[in-house]
Formats: C-alpha cells, sequence, structure tokens
C-alpha cells in the first residue's frame, strides 16, 4: 500500500510542501517526522535521519521517529 500512495504523490512537491510547513512551524515535531519519512522513502536515508534527529530532539517522546531512525540503522548497519 505504501508504495502505491508513494508512487501518486510527487516528491520534489511534497518535499518543498514539508519544508514550508517546517519554516513556519519550526517547532512542530511532526513536519519534521513526516518529511523525514518521505526522504526515508526515497532512499535518503543521511537527510532522513537528520530529519528524525530533529523531530526527537523537539519531542522526545515521538516513538516513530526513534523506531524509524533505529530502522535506518539497522538497514544500513
Amino acid at each position: 500500500m505504501r508504495g502505491a500512495i508513494l508512487q501518486q504523490v510527487d516528491p520534489d512537491q511534497a518535499s518543498q510542501d514539508y519544508t514550508k510547513c517546517i519554516e513556519l512551524q519550526p517547532d512542530n515535531a511532526a513536519f519534521y517526522y513526516a518529511r523525514g519519512t518521505l526522504l526515508n522513502n526515497l532512499s535518503e536515508n543521511e537527510r532522513a535521519l537528520q530529519d528524525f534527529g530533529k523531530a526527537i530532539e523537539l519531542n522526545p517522546l515521538y516513538v516513530e521517529a526513534h523506531n524509524n531512525k533505529g530502522l535506518i540503522y539497522l538497514e544500513t548497519n
């Protein structure tokens, strides 16, 4: 299902939209998490790790961000 949805989304536009959201609300961990998820799906691991890290910095209890960050580390050793 995830792949089908991703195929319908213009990744560049989605990334720009998330970036704009972050500019408007830089303290909103959910926007960093969402952009990190997009980047992770695009195999842009370093950038995804940065966004998950920022989400965790803003909200240390953001379990999904911790999980996705850990999954990237497991996948990339």
